[in-house]
């Protein structure tokens, strides 16, 4: 390997020389931060409340009688809903308006 360097000018080896020894330093705080946060404490973009708001609105044009069971008021499973409403969005054009305002 040595005879690779003989050819080199002194500030290209320097260069070399460096990059070996000085470094670059990787910052491994935020990679920390994130390995040692417990599961409990993990902030979400979205609360499922503010989702469930957000689906209500898409919901609103439908009326109750036509709302799938999971997307009523009383028993709202925002991944149920979802689910029905997707199973529907074929068979009328308003379901499929619902589905669509809700998966933007």
């Amino acid at each position: 390997m040595k005879h690779l360097l003989n050819d080199l000018s002194e500030e290209v080896k320097n260069s070399i020389r460096e990059q070996h020894t000085g470094g670059m330093k990787v910052v491994t705080e935020n990679f920390s931060k994130l390995l040692n946060t417990k599961s409990g404490s993990v902030k979400l973009v979205v609360t499922e409340q503010q989702q469930k708001e957000e689906m209500t609105q898409c919901l609103s044009s439908l009326s109750e009688d036509v709302k799938p069971t999971s997307c009523k008021e009383e028993t709202f499973d925002v991944q149920g809903c979802q689910r029905e409403l997707k199973e529907l969005s074929t068979s009328s054009v308003e379901m499929k308006e619902a589905y669509d305002c809700m998966t933007k």
